[in-house]
């Protein structure tokens, strides 16, 4: 029980790093770590049965939350130093995620559905990823704003549920990525990691629509796909194996995006540990795809 609360801590750090960058998704990594069915379960449930469907996964949550913590001032300052190794890293964990992604897409007879959501969804995928808005600033923040980040973040939040779609990159397109992530969330962790009540509380508030709208976007998109999945399995799994090809592409076309001027300056050696990077982390997501799969068959033995 403690390995099992342990293990799921651990997977949900990088599921909530992963929502934080942009061109990355929460929900890719939740496919990749096999816990994708017990999230959207549980999510799903939550406002019917709170402490049953909290009771299996609150350990992975806790995780998703220090995760997030971690990627706003870890994973930021790494992409911003070393944005080739690091991009690298993570699009090696989803290329070694889909051998398992594809081979749940082939169970069960296929139908043109299938094709449709495979290709609809990687075009989805490449058409936000070169969208961008214009940032708004803490002194446009009124009612206004408030309104406007809250249904953004119900879009974004549903976005994070999805594997291959990048909640992050949502907000990156219409302009309010820096604003929420490094402006709001970033003034809200300094206040806490220092101790600044009154700085809290005016964070706090100033935070309340995107909180709102994270909870409701998710709640809402996880009640969809979990119907979904027990009706149309193979066609949702076309849908995400379809996010995920198109998945690396978003991901390396962002870093360029944003770290363009730190990527021009890099020599032999950053791109040679990014080949490293994608090597080990490819590797890395297989045997525990692997592993996880050989260990859910004893179990049923």
């Amino acid at each position: 029980m403690v390995k099992k609360l342990v293990t799921d801590f651990i997977k949900g750090i990088p599921i909530g790093a992963a929502n934080v960058i942009p061109g990355f998704s929460g929900g890719t990594m939740a496919v990749i770590l096999n816990v994708y069915e017990r999230l959207i379960g549980a999510l799903s449930d939550i406002l019917r049965r709170p402490l049953r469907a909290l009771k299996d996964v609150w350990a992975l949550f806790l995780g998703v939350i220090v995760g997030v913590i971690i990627a706003v001032k870890l994973i930021v300052f790494l992409l911003g130093n070393f944005p080739i190794p690091t991009t690298m890293f993570f699009v090696g964990l989803i290329i070694g995620a889909i051998p398992s992604i594809r081979a749940k897409a082939a169970e069960g007879k296929g139908k043109p559905a299938d094709l449709i959501a495979f290709f609809a969804c990687a075009i989805i995928v490449i058409v936000v990823s070169f969208l961008k808005g214009k940032t708004p600033s803490a002194v446009d923040y009124d009612f206004q704003t408030a309104i406007i980040i809250f249904f953004l973040s119900v879009i974004a939040a549903a976005a994070m549920v999805i594997p291959g779609v990048s909640g992050s990159m949502i907000l990156l397109a219409f302009g309010y990525y820096d604003f929420i992530w490094e402006g709001l969330i970033g003034n809200f962790i300094a206040a806490f990691t220092t101790i600044d009540f009154p700085g809290m509380v005016n964070a706090g508030v100033m935070l309340l629509p995107f909180a709102l709208g994270v909870i409701a976007g998710i709640i809402i998109i996880a009640k969809i796909i979990k119907a979904m999945l027990a009706r149309y399995p193979r066609t949702v799994y076309h849908a995400i194996f379809g996010l995920l090809i198109a998945s690396p592409f978003a991901i390396i076309y962002g870093m360029y995006r944003e770290y363009g001027e730190a990527i021009k300056g890099s020599g032999f050696w950053e791109w040679a540990v990014g080949v490293l990077a994608i090597i080990v982390s490819a590797y890395l997501v297989n045997y525990l795809t692997r592993f996880d799969e050989k260990k859910g068959a004893d179990t049923t033995e």
